[in-house]
């Protein structure tokens, strides 16, 4: 929503038994822990067909990534409660400034009501249905939302206004490949928004404009919770000027365990890592690029080396580089280098 700047999805922590052919809150709505997103170049993306046994294969190479954090709490649990006293479930960002979204799960809905934190607070005055959890292959639903913003300054009222529309279908299954993912059982649904936006100094109107969005987000049942893929195109008309732009992203949850590999970008690559702590200590990285030798350093979070290994890609990429020391339970920075130069850094957790 572009007049609150909501860019994150979002869902509930606990799983919802839900039909793999229905669409599940717990992926298509929000997201719980920390995820990494990994935002990718646009030229030549296409969405494909919709369908049943669709096979999609994109063609996508990674831009950047960031990472975000969120968790569930409970309505009561919150300073804001109050402005949204029929809540059921409630996320909230902690960065900087605690952030707190408001939902309703009413039936087979998940409903969103608004959002809160320490500079304002704004309730839907006509919240949105995010998802249905009954919305099965080839239904949609439409929905009208939109809220009402006054901010009073010396007596003067300034006041935005938002009316949108929104209609979700269930349009295709099939397989989505991408070139590190393959979601065997991919779900796809098509979004398409239309968003007024106003502007009000006291009585008098100041300024407009439209936004229309069309999303469409793949996701797989079979995988794990907030793995996901979109394709968001977004055109945005004022009085001033026409703007259009494209968003391209793959979604999935940051590791905590060294089991599970942590994935990261090299020139332009997306790269891979899995550590094997204590039995066989060894680190396996797949660079899918040309890089050489690597030196990979484990550090305590005070700054001492605690094990490193090196080699060549190809010896990474086999049966993994040995350690020269065993990493117990923790958590360790790591960093991984190569030509003179460092490839990636971060933290990882031993359990």
């Amino acid at each position: 929503m572009k007049a609150i700047s909501i860019s994150f999805s979002a869902g509930i922590i606990f799983a919802l038994v839900t039909d793999v052919l229905a669409q599940p809150f717990n992926y298509s709505s929000f997201t719980i822990g920390q995820v990494r997103t990994i935002n990718c170049d646009t030229a030549g993306v296409s969405e494909g067909s919709a369908g049943t046994n669709v096979a999609w294969a994109p063609t996508v190479k990674p831009r950047d990534t960031s990472v975000f954090s969120a968790m569930k709490v409970t309505p009561a649990s919150t300073p804001y409660v109050a402005s949204f006293p029929t809540a059921t479930d409630a996320i909230t960002n902690q960065g900087g400034m605690s952030q707190f979204f408001y939902y309703r799960i009413a039936g087979d809905s998940l409903i969103f009501l608004g959002f809160a934190d320490s500079l304002r607070t704004l309730v839907y005055t006509n919240p949105q249905l995010s998802a249905l959890r009954s919305l099965s292959y080839g239904q949609s639903f439409t929905d009208t939302y939109g809220y009402v913003d006054t901010t009073t300054l010396a007596s003067v009222k300034f006041i935005s206004k938002v009316d949108a529309t929104k209609t979700v279908t269930f349009d295709g299954m099939g397989t989505l490949a991408l070139p590190w993912q393959t979601f065997s059982h991919a779900l796809r649904f098509k979004t398409v928004t239309s968003q007024t936006d106003s502007t009000f100094f006291g009585a008098l109107f100041t300024s407009g404009s439209k936004t229309d969005i069309t999303t469409y987000s793949w996701l797989d049942t079979t995988l794990p919770v907030n793995t996901g893929f979109s394709i968001s195109k977004t055109t945005t008309t004022s009085t001033v000027a026409t703007t259009t732009s494209t968003v391209v992203s793959y979604t999935a949850p940051v590791p905590v365990h060294t089991a599970q590999p942590i994935s990261f970008v090299i020139d332009n690559k997306l790269s891979g890592m899995t550590v094997s702590p204590v039995s066989n200590a060894h680190v396996r990285i797949w660079p899918n690029a040309n890089i050489g030798n690597l030196t990979f350093t484990a550090y305590s979070l005070s700054g001492k080396v605690m094990a490193t290994a090196e080699g060549n890609a190809d010896v990474f990429a086999g049966n993994g580089a040995g350690l020269s020391a065993p990493l117990g339970r923790g958590v360790y920075l790591y960093s991984v280098k190569g030509e003179n130069r460092v490839l990636n850094q971060g933290k990882m957790v031993i359990r």
